[in-house]
């Protein structure tokens, strides 16, 4: 799956969920910021599982079978992590089948120079410096084209009247991409990655260049650059340019032990800044620690600081505080255990506000994974999450809130490379204004947490999945998530026909898929259905469906 179209997935899954909350006004809640993390350890997954995913392809028909089954396997490791939402595990063995490709390549190059050729003064110094200038780019010039599909419709009931709002909008795309790659086992990898795209409704371009050095699993650096530049052609305010920057670098200073240090910083800048469309630059600055003991065991501490400022709109100003924690233990044949707590604080610049969204909060998140191989074809997988933030002025348009989600299913493996999942969801949330001081039983609501969409809810439901991963031929992860939302306190028996916070039925289908039809040839497409269906009044219902499709082609 190519790089362009991971970020193309990001993109319209944003365009989802923001054309989700038009569609949704009585579910409207503030959403943990965890999520942010998640994101960036999902890019960099895809981006790693590309490459390695490459490297299986042009090795597919090599002689050295064992280091491409030992690759193969953390792959399929890593896509099965990575399906639960466990990113930072997924990571790890990526980096350590790219560790392993590393090592076979320098035992390799020893190999062919021969431990008698080369003096022992001259030993990692004259012949890798050859080996440096002999060192070249690979390019991969690539031609796109494709058509993005939207379409949302509504039902809006309230007293009387009953209003139907739909919306439809097809966009063709096409332009192009080029990435470009140099290795060398003195100045590192060099990647390179343009794109260029245009529309009906935008064009863009997008440029990156990334540069690491070392083991990721001994002493290693990285810097990368990202430029992005969006035109709307029918909204000004929307026109925006970005730049993003990342630098890391670890120490190993025993084996198995790693300290980290990062920076990102990130500078965004609109064609028309307004207060909904903000000039800001935003900064984190972090360091922690790992340990791991092979693939079964791994610690991982980090505390991050970060700052965000705007030049117009101080009352967005912010700073905040995130310590995270985390352990992973193998226990067995598909078998592990990950634990992860994340607490946050953030303090708004000018104080807390009873009549704004600007309000200091602290947050507690806490997830687990846990995954018993109870055959080698069969295992139980149990996801759950606990989060709990409080503000320090909570009001009703920034409540506290506990939300709890889980999500255990069977996962089975039918062949080698098909994987089903059958699960069951439940989700729970309790709003209160003041979580400190009021206790999480039942109670009634007040008429201003009813209108302003913040409910207490609990949902019950199934999860179905389907994953195919074979090599050299397409990729495929379609979802279905079902479940019926109640809100027990919903004052909806006041408002006679009201949309917000009435009983639901919610059904949810996500498609991925990329299909490398040739050497030179790839298609991915990307869908999303979404269907709500008030049980309690005759028109609450919406639905809104996303479909893109992409076609590149290689030169």
């Amino acid at each position: 799956m190519s790089r362009g179209w991971e970020k193309i997935r990001v993109l319209l899954l944003s365009a989802v969920l923001a054309g989700s909350l038009a569609g949704q006004l009585g579910a409207q809640q503030p959403l943990p910021d965890s999520s942010v993390q998640i994101v960036d350890d999902e890019a960099y997954y895809q981006i790693s599982k590309t490459r390695m995913i490459r490297w299986l392809r042009a090795h597919q028909d090599s002689s050295q079978t064992e280091l491409f089954r030992q690759v193969f396997e953390l792959v399929r490791e890593a896509r099965e992590f990575a399906g639960s939402g466990d990113f930072t595990t997924a990571l790890l063995l990526l980096d350590t089948a790219s560790s392993i490709v590393q090592n076979n390549v320098g035992e390799t190059q020893d190999k062919a120079a021969g431990e008698e050729t080369t003096p022992p003064e001259h030993s990692g110094i004259s012949q890798p410096a050859a080996q440096d200038e002999n060192a070249g780019w690979t390019f991969e010039p690539q031609f796109i084209t494709g058509i993005d599909l939207w379409q949302q419709r509504f039902e809006l009931a309230y007293a009387t009247d009953n209003n139907v709002y739909f919306e439809s909008s097809d966009n063709p795309f096409a332009g192009a991409r080029l990435r470009a790659r140099r290795t060398s086992p003195v100045s590192g990898d060099f990647d390179f990655y343009a794109q260029w795209k245009d529309s009906r409704d935008y064009n863009s371009a997008e440029f990156e260049l990334r540069h690491n050095k070392g083991r990721s699993t001994g002493n290693y650096w990285l810097f990368e650059n990202r430029f992005e530049n969006t035109r709307y052609k029918n909204s000004f305010n929307l026109r925006y340019r970005e730049n993003m920057t990342t630098v890391q670098a670890r120490f190993a200073p025993a084996p198995g032990f790693q300290i980290r240090f990062d920076d990102y910083f990130q500078l965004r800048n609109y064609g028309q800044e307004t207060a909904l469309y903000p000039n800001f630059w935003n900064n984190q600055a972090a360091a922690g620690f790992e340990f791991t003991s092979g693939l079964a065991t791994r610690l991982t501490a980090r505390y991050a600081f970060v700052t965000r400022k705007h030049q117009r709109y101080a009352e967005n100003d912010y700073n905040a505080h995130r310590i995270e924690a985390s352990i992973y233990q193998l226990t067995g044949r598909n078998s592990s255990i990950y634990l992860e707590n994340i607490w946050r604080r953030r303090n708004y610049a000018i104080g807390s506000s009873d009549s704004s969204y600007q309000n200091s909060f602290q947050e507690e998140y806490l997830r687990g994974d846990f995954r018993f191989g109870l055959t080698s074809r069969l295992s139980l997988d149990t996801q759950a999450e606990l989060t709990i933030r409080q503000h320090d002025r909570p009001n009703v348009i920034t409540p506290d809130f506990v939300h709890i989600a889980t999500n255990p299913r069977f996962l089975i493996t039918v062949y080698d490379d098909w994987q089903i999942g059958l699960g069951y969801l439940f989700v729970w949330r309790v709003f209160k204004k003041d979580l400190v001081q009021t206790s999480l039983s039942t109670t009634a609501q007040t008429t201003d947490d009813v209108y302003l969409g913040y409910e207490d809810y609990f949902s019950h439901g199934i999860s179905v999945s389907l994953e195919l991963f074979r090599l050299g031929a397409f990729m495929l992860n379609l979802t279905d998530n079902y479940q019926v939302r109640t809100y027990p306190n919903s004052n909806a028996d006041a408002f006679a026909g009201q949309l917000f916070n009435t009983n639901r039925r919610i059904n949810s289908i996500m498609l991925l898929f990329s299909w490398q039809i040739t050497s030179k040839l790839e298609f991915n497409v990307l869908a999303n259905h979404d269907n709500e269906i008030s049980i309690d009044v005759a028109n609450g219902d919406s639905r809104n469906s996303l479909f893109s499709m992409d076609l590149g082609y290689t030169f």
